[in-house]
């Protein structure tokens, strides 16, 4: 079920993912396309985008597979809200069963604020994967816990983990 709406969301999100860019867009296919060229961030003679580097590596490397366009660039976005609507399915299937799950994740990956994350070249998508996906861990770390103060091995890694996921999304977008 969750390989179906992800695949179905893939789908949506790649509907006219060729449009015209947003200027914001342009510091990441700029420095992607310096990255190539020069192995640095570069956006021509106005220096090095810095901000987002695993993003701008991301869209070098779709542009390196395939070719440089706009759709290409969207392309890591597109997958970290599928990731991201897949995750939520499974967080919600197993904390409040299946239909909350369709219906909390099927309504998450048409809204759209989704449908424009996804088709926008910026961190924003990979920032909100990342933070959901460290709540959720913070989250199941807790349940487990069943309020004890002491947390096993397992646990504390995997709250080690979230706390690498968050400090991620936080250097992404400061007012995660």
């Amino acid at each position: 079920a969750a390989l179906l709406l992800g695949l179905a969301s893939l789908l949506l999100y790649s509907i006219n993912i060729d449009r015209a860019p947003h200027p914001d867009e342009l510091y990441h296919i700029l420095a992607a396309e310096g990255l190539l060229a020069t192995g640095e961030p570069a956006i021509g003679e106005a220096g090095r985008y810095w901000r987002g580097y695993p993003l701008t590596w991301l869209v070098a490397q779709s542009f390196a597979l395939f070719e440089p366009s706009i759709g290409m660039a969207r392309l890591p976005a597109v997958f970290f809200m599928v990731g991201l609507v897949v995750l939520l399915f499974l967080f919600l299937h197993r904390e409040a069963g299946p239909l909350a799950a369709w219906l909390g994740a099927g309504l998450f990956a048409v809204s759209p604020f989704s449908i424009e994350l996804a088709q926008f070249v910026r961190f924003y998508s990979l920032q909100s994967l990342l933070f959901f996906a460290g709540a959720s861990i913070v989250y199941a770390v807790i349940v487990q816990s069943g309020g004890r103060i002491w947390l096993r091995w397992r646990q504390l890694l995997a709250a080690l983990f979230a706390v690498l996921l968050m400090v991620w999304a936080v250097q992404l977008q400061p007012t995660t």
